[in-house]
């Protein structure tokens, strides 16, 4: 067995397994292994989807492409990671973005929409992990459509920490680097960095790294509803 395959543990979809589970989950299913180099195209809008990717080692970037030919970063993905669990199920079987290996390259582990569903059936675990897996993903998803209602960079901050702020009290890490962030976000770095700066100088927050403490909620509320 690939040894890559004993950090699942760590990953959403085999949480609370130990190396054991593991090792009997895997010796009882097909799976298979890709490796691509940086900048490789993993997948592509459109194409076919029926097998359950799980990175396992290095980095991948998922990015879509509009009509004039810019392409938008919509995650940085890091190992371990599972990718599209929900789009798997879909009637039309599309993956749904552009996958491309990043900087350090990628290790993928597949699973035919088969193998996962008789996973399904005999891992109560699995199941249990795969359902929450798929409704974070739906989470994810409609944040990342109310992020476009907002008319600013400014207002997206806000609510992104406002609801930070609503999990974790007053001090909290972000859960995601700055760069990972402006992907979400659909921004260039730089822009976002601008923006942590004049929170700061407002006093709506203090940052030390990825540690921020709000300062304000009254000041990152009002940003919010600027326009509205």
């Amino acid at each position: 067995m690939n040894p890559l395959i004993l950090n699942l543990g760590e990953s959403t979809l085999f949480k609370g397994y130990t190396i054991g589970e593991l090792e009997r989950v895997f010796s009882s299913i097909h799976y298979r292994m890709e490796k691509y180099p940086s900048g490789c195209l993993v997948r592509s809008r459109g194409s076919v989807h029926d097998e359950l990717l799980i990175l396992l080692d290095g980095s991948a970037v998922a990015e879509m492409q509009d009509q004039s030919g810019k392409v938008i970063r919509v995650e940085k993905l890091e190992a371990p990671a599972v990718l599209g669990s929900a789009f798997l199920f879909s009637s039309d079987q599309e993956f749904p973005v552009d996958l491309v290996a990043d900087v350090n390259g990628s290790t993928f582990l597949l699973m035919s929409r088969e193998s996962v569903l008789r996973l399904c059936r005999d891992e109560e675990k699995f199941l249990s992990n795969l359902l929450r897996d798929i409704g974070d993903r739906i989470n994810l998803l409609a944040d990342k459509l109310f992020m476009l209602t907002l008319g600013t960079i400014k207002q997206r901050l806000a609510n992104y920490l406002l609801k930070l702020h609503r999990s974790n009290g007053k001090c909290f890490e972000l859960d995601m680097t700055r760069e990972a962030l402006a992907g979400f976000f659909g921004v260039a770095r730089p822009s976002l960095s601008r923006v942590f700066s004049e929170l700061v100088d407002t006093g709506a927050i203090t940052t030390k790294g990825r540690r921020v403490e709000i300062i304000s909620v009254e000041k990152l509320v009002s940003i919010l509803n600027l326009g509205r």
